[in-house]
């Protein structure tokens, strides 16, 4: 009775440790990204890190767990503890690879702030529309650029670009 008590304490304090280590490093790896700004593969790299390493230490706390003498279901029970949080992990992994495609808030921005004659946010939208990804737009911007002037014209509305006027108790930079 007392040596199940022990390996529960050394299982406790395992556990404990490994807490501990995981909010040490997905709080310096906050810091770090907070510091230098978000982008995209910022924030995946965060996700991951903050996927990875509690999946990390939970398996290794069922490794922990098998090597204290975990017999018949116990051992079995700890197998399926880890088998459960690498299968975690492999999901999430699977959703952050999957992050950042398409088109995100940075490659929207990169569209509308395109100098065109029609406004930005319906231009924005027709690009949207006509294509998946901004890969897509990218590689196919050239080839499609009497496409997108017919689309522009027929459904968004121009604007003038010519020298803004001069307005009576207006700032010069409104």
């Amino acid at each position: 009775s007392s040596t199940g008590s022990r390996e529960a304490n050394k299982l406790f304090v395992a556990l404990m440790r490994s807490f501990g280590i995981v909010v040490l490093v997905v709080g310096v790896a906050y810091a770090v990204f907070e510091n230098n700004g978000w982008t995209t593969k910022d924030t995946k790299t965060f996700l991951m890190i903050a996927l990875l390493a509690p999946v990390i230490m939970l398996a290794l706390i069922g490794v922990r767990y098998i090597r204290l003498n975990a017999r018949g279901i116990g051992k079995t029970s700890a197998l399926i503890w880890i088998v459960l949080w690498l299968g975690i992990g492999g999901f999430g992994l699977m959703k952050i690879n999957n992050y950042g495609q398409g088109w995100t808030e940075e490659s929207k921005k990169q569209i509308t702030d395109k100098v065109t004659p029609y406004d930005r946010m319906c231009y924005l939208e027709q690009i949207m529309d006509m294509y998946d990804s901004p890969e897509e737009f990218n590689k196919m911007v050239t080839k499609d650029e009497e496409k997108i002037a017919k689309r522009m014209e027929e459904n968004c509305r121009a604007c003038d670009l010519g020298e803004a006027e001069e307005v009576e108790g207006l700032p010069d930079d409104f």
